[in-house]
């Protein structure tokens, strides 16, 4: 779990505070005991751990162990390089991080290492590792063993630094000095009673070294102690801040972390109790803060300008529910139940009733005392040390609650808003002001607060803000109808201006316009920064900021150079918690001081103190991938450098169009906020707004070049820098001029077999056509012929008087007369093109059908499957088909002494499928002789490419089945 320690020293005036945070095993360390500590060029911070490496972005670790490569678990040191090439040290060697993987090179002697204390680079790019076995040289993919002091070629140099006189190594028993001519200067030895030299640091241009009882600047002619602890043992470490304070570390008896003053580094300006066991680095971040890898975590510290009184001292009170800012400068304080005085951040005893209430409001008048209403509806007054009741001046108003008060300091009187109620008074009474009927309905929360000039302001909900006048008439600066909790800060501005507090709305602030009314200015909510929309309390500093209390923490606001106010987030920056800010006020007093409570809590702010350095985050673009597959794009060409090296404006093809990209911001606030914008040009001319995604995804990209751009802020912190990367994708293979061409030629191809096709089409529609004429040239003139014969006939049977045989030539006239109409409505039926649907066809067979069936009493079953009734068929199938089945249904009727007939269409395997059925006597297919019927059945099935199949048996009835492919 993550620890908050409040480490404070309030013997001297000069200690600082310091607030620190421990993250352990809780937080996602692999291993609560850390090794090193190392802050890397995008601002990474990695911890070395006996049981693997960590990365961490101030919200989450990311752990390495030999699964992704490492050679050991037991990670010494961290490097990264001028090429952001990441080097660690562990106890079987070295390793470079590439991509999410360890690489080890072999060294040229074969030495088992051990241990490897430092890694750093020349002032000529050359890589070193300093191990138990010798130093080593990063060369053509391997690490060769350097010769620097005779004698010393294998054994352990602890790390080396680069000087104007040559190179100064360090040695456990000895530190020398290698000058540029290349000859050697013993510095000193091994100092009596210490057992090695420990740590060598460059700073300001001079060199350290320690022991672990002593620190020692090094000079070509020896060390100059510079600290000296007699009874420090164990382990001695320590560093140099930029503010040149010197940290030192030891464990033994006395088991401290002292800080000095800066420079002065014999002058101890505060200590830490080291509680968190044996520290082995110390390093401090961009941001600057100070982190430890210790024994039993990995620590941050961050300087404080605030102090926590009732941490440094025992307090009466048990809780502060109310914190009040009196005229004399001092703080009163309850819980409730008792009132304690609180004198420049020490309790004192003072002339005060045993029974304390809670203060809500507070006014002072011009005879330095305090006016006071509590929470259970009591009047005080604090003067000379005591608190004096006057509750029973407003008992002739019986008040339920109380909402606000104002000294008038022009009159010298007391302004009080009780229930719906508005009184003036002083010491010897109190006297109703008469409020408008039409402004107040009923019990509401007034609110009275005061502007330059003396102006007296009421603020009635959900009629407005309006001026009380001298004559207690009333005049409108600002309508406002709406029905909200609004809460009136207007002494808090400097410049005039008028804040009002709207209950989950944030801050809007209102200035005084040419016709004396008010103007909305500005606003400052969430979306500005603000920790939350609900302020409960709200004071202005010396140099005209606005200290902002949320139920969320304490927020601080001031104008930047464009004239907005700017937010920043005082507590979360400061690491400062609680769960009950919205139970406290935050009051800023004469000397410069604010005062912030919370129900268990008070703190004492040095406001001059407090610059808004607020730190801008870092901004990574961890990795991009590609395609729907997602795969990850890899640096090509620069052997790689970097472990979040990203390929240079690669070139995807098409079908990768699809492109996410992962990202992360780094802030080292306690809990931080990390908020992303980006945008991807040309398609995005603006930035999003922000949001807590870390990754983005981009479907269907056109081809182009790209730049994706990102960037990053914590909270109400500026925006940081950004981070960028480009690629291309290749326009698609239809967009070449080959791939244009071959669809050019294609389409002339196809339109040259469309052609053709068309041409064999009006040539088949013509052969149907003639085929057409013919039979109609056939059967109508062999009829006319007939009838014409019939007729010449029949009138010489009449002459004859021949009446019989006139009757039968008058009737085969008349049949053959009907059989040529029949034959000519089908023939205009099959033709006309709006006939083209199976459904049409489907119907004029049951039309038949139904027709000659009837006569002979045989029951007909038609069924067409919905799936095909739109079908559309071409003129030869509908021709086709219908005479084929009209034949067929004709000769059922006719010859197959059948009861019932069923005729179904169907699709099956995607052909049409005809199926006509009877239950008549049937045929043998073998003895059969094959008439014009069944010829001509099979011809037109063969005409139009389908299959015909007939199946009968004596007694078994007739199936006759048709198969038609649907093109």
């Amino acid at each position: 779990m993550l620890c908050f320690f409040f480490l404070a020293w309030a013997q001297d005036a000069a200690a600082r505070q310091f607030h620190s945070t421990l993250y352990t095993v809780n937080e996602g360390l692999p291993v609560t005991y850390v090794f090193c500590i190392y802050q890397d060029h995008y601002g990474f911070i990695w911890a070395g751990t006996p049981n693997g490496l960590s990365r961490f972005d101030g919200r989450r670790f990311v752990n390495y162990d030999m699964s992704h490569g490492l050679p050991s678990l037991r990670v010494d040191c961290v490097f990264q390089d001028s090429r952001h090439r990441l080097w660690v040290g562990t106890r079987y060697g070295m390793a470079q991080l590439l991509g999410e993987r360890f690489k080890v090179y072999s060294t040229n002697d074969g030495a088992v290492i051990n241990f490897v204390s430092a890694i750093w680079e020349t002032s000529e790019g050359e890589i070193w590792a300093h191990t138990d076995v010798g130093v080593y040289r990063f060369h053509d993919s391997s690490w060769i063993k350097l010769s620097l002091f005779p004698g010393y070629h294998d054994r352990h140099c602890r790390m080396a630094v680069e000087t104007t006189s040559g190179l100064v190594l360090c040695y456990p028993d000895c530190i020398v000095l290698s000058r540029k001519d290349r000859s050697w200067k013993m510095i000193e030895r091994k100092p009596f009673g210490d057992p090695y030299y420990n740590r060598l640091v460059q700073h300001g241009g001079k060199v350290y070294v320690n022991t672990r009882r002593s620190l020692y600047q090094v000079k070509e002619d020896g060390l100059v102690s510079i600290v000296n602890h007699a009874n420090g043992v164990g382990h001695f470490n320590y560093f140099i801040d930029s503010q040149n304070r010197l940290w030192n570390t030891s464990k033994g008896q006395e088991n401290v972390i002292r800080i000095s003053t800066p420079w002065n580094w014999e002058q101890e300006q505060s200590s830490l109790p080291a509680v968190y066991g044996q520290v082995n680095g110390i390093m401090e971040d961009r941001s600057g803060n100070i982190w430890m890898a210790t024994q039993h975590g990995l620590l941050k510290l961050q300087e404080t300008s605030y102090r926590e009184v009732f941490r440094e001292q025992d307090s009466v009170v048990d809780i502060t529910a109310s914190a009040t800012l009196l005229h004399t400068g001092n703080i009163l304080l309850s819980d409730g139940r008792r009132y304690r005085l609180l004198d420049r951040g020490t309790l004192k005893t003072s002339l005060l009733p045993e029974r304390g209430d809670l203060v809500d409001h507070v006014a002072y008048d011009k005879k330095n005392t305090t006016w006071m209403l509590t929470r259970n509806v009591l009047l005080l007054q604090y003067k000379d040390g005591r608190v004096e009741d006057h509750s029973n001046l407003l008992e002739s108003f019986a008040p339920n609650y109380f909402n606000s008060c104002i000294y008038d300091s022009l009159h010298g009187k007391l302004l009080i808003t009780l229930d719906s109620i508005l009184v003036e008074g002083d010491e010897t009474g109190f006297r109703k002001i008469p409020l408008p009927s039409k402004l107040v309905s009923g019990p509401m929360n007034m609110q009275l607060s005061q502007a330059g000039g003396g102006r007296n302001l009421l603020f009635i909900p959900q009629q407005g803000l309006f001026e009380l006048m001298p004559d207690n008439s009333f005049r409108l600066l600002l309508s406002y109808p709406q029905r909200e909790y609004v809460s009136i800060y207007s002494n808090a501005g400097m410049d005039g201006s008028i804040w009002m507090a709207v209950q989950g709305r944030g801050l809007k602030e209102y200035l005084f316009n040419e016709k004396g009314t008010l103007k909305l200015v500005d606003s400052v909510s969430r979306k500005e920064g603000l920790q939350g929309n609900l302020v409960t309390s709200m004071a202005t500093d010396r140099k005209g900021r606005h200290w902002v209390q949320t139920p969320s923490g304490l927020d601080l606001l001031w104008k930047n150079e464009a004239g907005r106010w700017t937010v920043y987030n005082y507590s979360k920056a400061r690491g400062l918690r609680s769960n009950s800010w919205d139970l406290g006020k935050v009051l800023a007093d004469g000397d410069g001081l604010i005062w912030s409570s919370t129900l268990n809590n008070l703190l004492m702010i040095e406001a001059a103190t407090v610059e808004m350095n607020i730190m801008p985050v870092s901004v990574v673009i961890e990795a991009i991938y590609a395609g729907a597959d997602g795969r990850k794009l890899q640096a090509l060409g620069t052997g790689g450098a970097g472990y979040f090296d990203l390929p240079n404006k690669p070139s995807l093809r098409y079908g990768d169009n699809t492109i996410k990209i992962n990202f992360a911001g780094l802030a080292y606030t306690d809990n931080p906020d990390i908020k992303y914008s980006y945008k991807l040009e040309p398609i995005h001319a603006n930035w999003t707004t922000g949001s807590n995604n870390e990754s983005v995804t981009f479907v269907d990209l056109g081809a182009g070049s790209y730049t994706f751009s990102v960037r990053a802020r914590d909270g109400a912190a500026p925006w940081s820098e950004v981070a960028q990367c480009s690629f291309q994708i290749m326009r698609p293979v239809w967009q070449e001029w080959w791939f244009i061409t071959s669809i050019l030629l294609f389409v002339a191809i196809l339109g040259y077999r469309f052609y053709a096709f068309r041409m064999q089409q009006m040539k088949q529609l013509m052969a149907m056509r003639t085929r057409i004429s013919r039979d109609l040239h056939d059967d109508i003139g062999a009829t006319l012929s007939g009838i014409y014969l019939y007729s010449h006939l029949t009138h010489q049977q009449i002459r004859n008087s021949q009446q019989v045989e006139a009757e039968a030539s008058l009737k085969t006239i008349q049949e053959s007369s009907l059989e040529m109409a029949d034959r000519l409505n089908d023939i205009v039926w099959v033709v006309n093109p709006d006939n083209d649907d199976l459904s049409k066809l489907m119907k004029r067979l049951k039309e038949y059908t139904v027709g000659i069936a009837t006569v002979k009493q045989i029951t007909t079953v038609m069924k067409l499957d919905t799936e095909v009734e739109k079908i559309k068929l071409s003129m030869l199938a509908r021709k086709n088909i219908y005479l084929l089945f009209k034949e067929a249904i004709n000769n059922a009727v006719k010859y197959s002494n059948c009861h019932s007939l069923h005729f179904m269409v169907g699709m099956q395997n995607k052909e049409l499928e005809f199926v006509l059925e009877d239950d008549g006597e049937g045929f043998n297919e073998i003895e059969v002789i094959k008439g014009n019927g069944l010829n001509n059945m099979e011809k037109r099935a063969e005409e139009m490419g389908a299959e015909l199949m007939i199946n009968s048996g004596s007694g078994k009835g007739t199936t006759i089945t048709l198969h038609l492919r649907i093109t």
